[in-house]
């Protein structure tokens, strides 16, 4: 379970005046159970529910054991039961007053003087509420239930890429699930995409992505693009991919209960796409913007939500970065793109809302998030990518991604014919030399790529290292209050503003 429960012994009895404001304020048959926090009902779904319920009530009864005063713990007199002598303790803001324990308190201890008349349950969710709020209960058991898909795909029998594919596709299942147990229409967009693999030889893939739609009213005018990819790398060697990237996912899942709750105004358009394949070379997304771009039913702007719930801030990875990236589908970008003036404002709104509730934007320059949302900026279609960073991340991962690039560039020269004709003794006096010269640089290049240490970030994905309970839950939410007021903020704009600012408005 998260630290949370194991800091729950610590949740003081704030929840007596807010109990006391509810009762004077609703009878009791006509309040609803909220949840832990009000914002609205906590669904028992399943049976990671039943396991965060049990351990909530668990934690919040040990509330009525409460640590004694120094002195009787140094071995002072008891006072006498049933005496009304009272003790102060100062919780939150306030002080409560305690009433001395019955003989079978353990020595020390006091019992929480409980209100006679007291609305149990209400006071219970309050105090619940005070450390874990529906939503994040709610994250947690989003990223629960893709992390068992996982685990339970890799332990059936097959080959390391039977299983591979097996537990993408239970992945894929699982979030659709998801999203159609809280009565979202999901769309399931298969494909098929002739790509090629690093070193472009091309073959062909297919996968599954999957699309829900929310809408506004009237004729859709604009549409923002939230996206995250559902599948794993490293499942056999036990990640969970809950870092990466199932809380990308769930926040995707909190965003559409959130927009759901909100509704969406006239003529706007949010799309919350789930990605395959992004492991294996941003294949899902690819496919998604060949078949928008073919259908001329592109969004405005895309917004890429990749490893979160880690580091002490995020890192943002606009068009202006995405030159570090390079694959077999697309070379290595000379120079930087244009950015777009839609993709200007989002970035503008999203740094705004990460201030707003104190979220360090970690400056990295020269460096890429290689993720999904290139595909879209490769194709000229103005998107972001958010990541959760170290700030000591930054300059390894820059490293690593210049290494790789000479290496792949340096590869890239020993292409397939020219080293069949190399080896086979065919090519003349200066071509052979040339050719070996361009072996040994590429040889040179891939040692030095491999020589280099891996950023804290990199060693915490595709290992077994992944796991639900490495998720900072914190971080996440504190991601997830950053998106919402990012997509609000773009929902609030009016329609005239919401492709073109001025030059002042694009940030440097």
């Amino acid at each position: 379970m998260p630290q949370d429960i194991t800091n729950a012994a610590r949740v003081q009895g704030r929840f007596h005046t807010q109990m006391a404001q509810r009762q004077r304020a609703t009878a009791p048959a006509q309040r609803p159970f909220q949840g832990l926090t009000g914002r609205g009902p906590l669904h028992v779904r399943n049976r990671y529910d039943c396991v965060v319920a049990g351990l909530l009530l668990s934690a919040a009864l040990s509330q009525l054991r409460m640590p004694g005063n120094p002195a009787t713990d140094a071995g002072a007199q008891p006072r006498a039961a049933g005496r009304s002598q009272s003790s102060l303790h100062n919780v939150g803001n306030r002080a409560v007053q305690h009433v001395p324990s019955a003989a079978h308190w353990p020595p020390g201890a006091h019992a929480l003087a409980i209100p006679m008349g007291m609305d149990w349950i209400g006071g219970l969710a309050e105090l619940l509420g005070t450390q874990i709020s529906a939503e994040q209960a709610a994250l947690e058991l989003d990223i629960a239930a893709i992390a068992d898909a996982t685990r339970t795909a890799q332990a059936r029998p097959g080959s390391i890429v039977a299983r591979r594919e097996a537990t993408n596709r239970a992945r894929l299942d699982t979030i659709a699930g998801q999203f159609e147990n809280d009565g979202f229409a999901v769309e399931r967009q298969p494909f098929n995409l002739t790509t090629h693999t690093l070193f472009s030889h091309p073959y062909r893939t297919s996968g599954q992505n999957l699309l829900v739609t929310l809408c506004g009213r009237g004729p859709v005018q604009r549409t923002l693009m939230v996206l995250a990819h559902g599948d794993v790398a490293g499942a056999e060697i036990g990640s969970t991919g809950s870092l990466d990237n199932g809380v990308g996912v769930g926040l995707l899942l909190a965003l559409a209960r959130h927009l759901d709750h909100t509704g969406l105004p006239d003529g706007t358009r949010v799309q919350l796409l789930v990605t395959d394949k992004e492991e294996a070379g941003l294949k899902g997304a690819k496919a998604y913007v060949r078949d928008c771009q073919s259908a001329a039913a592109c969004p405005d702007v895309a917004l890429n939500l990749n490893i979160l719930g880690y580091g002490n801030g995020i890192s943002v990875s606009g068009s202006a970065d995405h030159a570090g990236f390079g694959d077999g589908d697309s070379p290595f970008a000379n120079g930087t793109a244009t950015v777009t003036p839609a993709e200007a404002q989002l970035e503008r709104l999203l740094r705004e809302a990460a201030a707003d509730v104190g979220m360090q934007v970690h400056a990295t320059p020269g460096w890429t998030l290689q993720s999904d949302h290139v595909a879209f900026q490769r194709a000229g279609l103005a998107a972001l990518g958010v990541s959760g960073m170290h700030e000591a991340d930054g300059a390894p991962e820059r490293a690593l991604q210049v290494a790789r690039a000479r290496y792949l560039q340096a590869e890239a020269r020993v292409t397939p014919s020219r080293y069949d004709a190399y080896l086979a003794g065919t090519l003349n006096q200066t071509e052979s030399i040339a050719m070996a010269r361009d072996i040994q640089a590429s040889d040179t290049a891939a040692l030095e790529y491999q020589a280099l240490p891996q950023s804290q970030r990199q060693r915490r994905i595709h290992t077994a290292a992944d796991q639900p309970e490495h998720v900072d839950i914190r971080q996440a939410l504190a991601t997830l209050d950053v998106v919402r007021r990012t997509v609000d903020a773009w929902l609030a704009l009016p329609s005239r503003h919401a492709h073109f600012y001025a030059d002042s408005d694009v940030p440097a």
